[in-house]
């Protein structure tokens, strides 16, 4: 160990602000995106030309900004720790690093920037870089301590949410669902008789608590890792205290927290919860206090409990392969599906090493590898390990290490942890609090500036009292702060995470994957840190890359995708009018009493005049004139900021996507106000637009969607052989998704418009076998009986 001389005062102060502050960065950064609605394509998730709903949580901007402060959080971290003379790990570094290399290859380097392989695998970088922080702050327990108070008090607090969802928001979507359904569906861009469509009916008709995740699975892990947390420092402080006003707010803890399972309703949740128990006994037994065992005995067996971590990660695998193997198809059928994802998973890795397929890439490569009784087309093999080597390749599988041995070392402070049941004392107890209650206020503020436009009454009575729910179970938990308490409770709700995170999406999900990583980091690095000064070297040469880091992701991913959103937000501010204008005519034709029609109609002909700037005439025809021309002046604007979001960011095919769906509706305009010619003009715009640029690299979603738009160009204009390349696109994409029962049935009823018989005949067969294959989901995968009718008819045919 080197000798070099101890830190002085000036840079001991230093380093302990800089350990604070960047753990308040990263911990505010990482509940604030916890709790607030992802959007994958800003403002235009529904379609604005049939709803006027103002954008509400983070796009891929906002996701990368958060990005670069959790980056930039664990940098100044790791300066502190560098100042301090503490040893910073430097493996944890190039583990950390060498998923880190592929991430950035397939976000900005292969084939061109991809927005969403940037905005997913951005946000697993921060995830795994706050982890790399964070285990290097827990060696303090005071840092440990808040810590874990504000990762479990979140979590916690989210049974408000879940209550608001169970009692006021899912019985209100329902019932707008039902009177609006057509409108809702066509809003998505789905048939009503598809199997989006269905899907999407049937999830929305579950009630169930997800938070802000939109997935109940991922809710009902967290929830399962804060209550077996919980009840590790209910059970092993209760005797010490029981009066103790912590022990009510830790029990406060625990019930939102077993709450938050019940809420969420998964299968899942509650197997994790009794294993997660289970094993908190266990470590109870073997790493509790002296006196409950033979001492050698006990010392034994504390040598063996890191194996758990082992365990932890390739049980529920091993649970999946035995479903697979030998169970058949018949009972559970959501641990079947699981199989089929490690099967393609599996199929995956092995065809893409060393690199994987991008944290985007998933769904393409799985279209192709899945068994063919798979119902789904996942973006997510539901395994973290799976997750992380398939898409990242070699890389990804040093990740995995690095969250086993996270896991594992965890177990091994367990064990090593020292016996004193007390409550922490300390006289700086009061600070501590007020760096939760900071920590809090903050992310919450964060999150209702987010969220601002849709903040019903409703929704701001949960900000309040889950704020102050969170800051309660927070303060407890760090009243409860018992070395051996904390140690063990951690332990066992890191097993549990391990064993959920291999089932489902909570680890590679962009709104929880940091929360995951620091629950598991946090209760990472087992021995004494400061045996010995180190050099500060380390860990500001670690601080100044990771900076760097933070620094490229701002300037290549979160600006571009910033102005990327600012011409989706423009383009929608185009169309809102046009939509609002349009439901307007709409309801005043619909009204019955005449005098109620010209009120109506001379109200909407006041706006277009103030919007336009030109006195407007109130007779139906020249309103409607009027109102064609808005209309038709109004998308092209927006149509033309599309584009100019597209050129910012190419790789997002969806932006080119939206600018097609609206030159269609300029050319049914125009169609239908009898100007034919520019109509096809608009046609052949939507069209080009809709035509990817790479057809080796198109997906299925492009090309299915290119043969909607050359199916709707030929039945409005005729377009030119537009029926023909519609087929040919629908050829192109059962290619890459050979299993697509819907565009196989679109095949054979495109070949029948086009006289093709055998073609027809051809592909009616294939569209027949393919749902024979429907067994393990018919009802939303399979044909509907009017289709399966004309397919045999046609497949009987010579």
């Amino acid at each position: 160990m080197s000798a070099s001389a101890p830190p002085s005062p000036a840079s001991d102060t230093a380093a302990a602000c800089l350990k604070w502050v960047s753990l308040a960065l990263m911990l505010g950064c990482i509940t604030a995106r916890a709790l607030v609605v992802t959007s994958e394509l800003p403002y235009w998730d529904l379609d604005p030309l049939r709803f006027v709903v103002p954008m509400t949580g983070i796009g891929p901007a906002g996701s990368m900004w958060f990005d670069t402060a959790i980056i930039g959080g664990a940098a100044l971290a790791l300066l502190g720790v560098g100042l301090a003379r503490e040893r910073v790990h430097g493996w944890m570094l190039l583990a950390a690093g060498a998923g880190i290399v592929p991430a950035l290859w397939h976000g900005f380097l292969t084939h061109g920037p991809a927005l969403q392989d940037q905005r997913i695998g951005m946000a697993w970088v921060a995830a795994i870089c706050s982890g790399v922080a964070v285990a290097h702050l827990c060696r303090d327990e005071r840092l440990r301590r808040v810590t874990a108070a504000v990762l479990l008090g979140v979590v916690a607090a989210l049974a408000v949410r879940g209550l608001q969802q169970w009692f006021i928001e899912h019985p209100a979507t329902v019932a707008d669902f039902r009177r609006n359904r057509r409108q809702i569906l066509e809003g998505h861009g789905w048939a009503e008789s598809s199997a989006s469509a269905l899907s999407y009916e049937r999830r929305l008709l579950q009630r169930e608590a997800t938070g802000w995740f939109a997935l109940a699975n991922v809710y009902a892990t967290l929830a399962a890792t804060a209550a077996v947390a919980f009840t590790g420092l209910v059970a092993l402080t209760w005797r010490t205290a029981p009066g103790h006003r912590s022990v009510l707010l830790v029990l406060a803890g625990l019930a939102g927290s077993l709450l938050g399972v019940v809420l969420a309703g998964s299968k899942g949740g509650y197997a994790g919860l009794l294993a997660g128990l289970a094993v908190l006994v266990l470590l109870v037994a073997v790493c509790g206090r002296s006196g409950s065992g033979p001492p050698s005995g006990r010392s034994r067996l504390r040598r063996l409990v890191p194996c758990i971590a082992v365990f932890a990660f390739l049980a529920p695998l091993a649970g999946l392969i035995t479903r697979g193997q030998f169970a058949g198809w018949t009972g559970e059928k959501s641990l079947l599906f699981r199989w089929f994802y490690l099967e393609a998973a599996a199929k995956i890795v092995w065809e893409h090493l060393p690199l994987g397929v991008g944290p985007d890439g998933f769904q393409g490569a799985y279209l192709l590898a899945k068994p063919p009784l798979s119902p789904e087309d996942v973006r997510s093999p539901h395994a973290i390990m799976l997750d992380w080597v398939a898409t990242l390749g070699i890389g990804g599988l040093a990740w995995c290490g690095l969250a086993v041995w996270w896991l594992w070392s965890g177990l091994r402070r367990a064990a090593e942890s020292s016996d004193s049941g007390a409550i922490h004392a300390n006289n700086s107890g009061r600070a501590e609090w007020r760096f939760i209650g900071l920590v809090v206020a903050g992310a919450t503020i964060a999150c209702v500036a987010i969220d601002r436009m849709l903040l019903t009454p409703d929704m701001a009575a949960v900000r309040i009292v889950m704020m102050g729910l969170w800051i309660a179970v927070a303060v407890g938990v760090a009243l409860r702060s018992a070395e051996k308490a904390l140690a063990v409770s951690l332990a066992a709700a890191g097993v549990t995470l391990g064993l959920l995170i291999q089932i489902d999406v909570a680890a590679s999900w962009p709104a929880s994957c940091a929360l995951v990583t620091a629950v598991l980091a946090s209760s990472a690095m087992s021995w004494r840190h400061r045996v010995a000064p180190a050099r500060p070297a380390g860990g500001i040469v670690a601080a100044v890359i990771m900076l760097v880091l933070a620094g490229f992701v701002a300037v290549h991913g979160a600006l571009p995708a910033t102005h990327w959103t600012s011409h989706l937000r423009t383009a929608a501010r185009f169309v809102a009018p046009a939509t609002e204008f349009s439901q307007r005519w709409d309801e005043a034709a619909a009204k019955t009493s005449p005098a109620d029609r010209d009120a109506a109609l001379r109200a909407l002909a006041a706006d277009v005049a103030a919007l336009t700037g030109s006195p407007m005439a109130t007779d139906a025809q020249s309103l409607r004139l009027a109102l064609d021309s808005v209309y038709t002046k109004s998308l092209a604007d927006a149509f033309d900021e599309l584009l100019a979001a597209g050129a910012i960011e190419p790789g997002e095919w969806r932006t080119r996507r939206e600018a097609s769906r609206l030159a269609i509706a300029i050319a049914a305009r125009l169609v239908q106000v009898g100007d034919a010619r520019e109509g096809a003009l608009w046609l052949e715009k939507a069209v080009r637009v809709a035509t990817p640029e790479d057809a080796a690299t198109a997906r299925t979603a492009m090309l299915t969607w290119l043969a909607v738009v050359l199916e709707t160009a030929h039945d409005l204009n005729h377009l030119d052989q537009a029926r023909e390349r519609a087929a040919a696109a629908l050829e192109s994409a059962l290619a890459r998704d050979p299993y697509n029962l819907e565009a196989a049935n679109r095949l054979a009823h495109v070949y029948d418009r086009l006289g093709d018989n055998a073609k027809r005949g051809s592909w009616a067969r294939r569209a027949l076998e393919l749902d024979g294959q429907t067994v393990l989901d018919p009802g939303i995968r399979g044909l509907r009986e009017n289709d399966r009718t004309d397919l045999r008819r046609w497949a009987a045919e010579p």
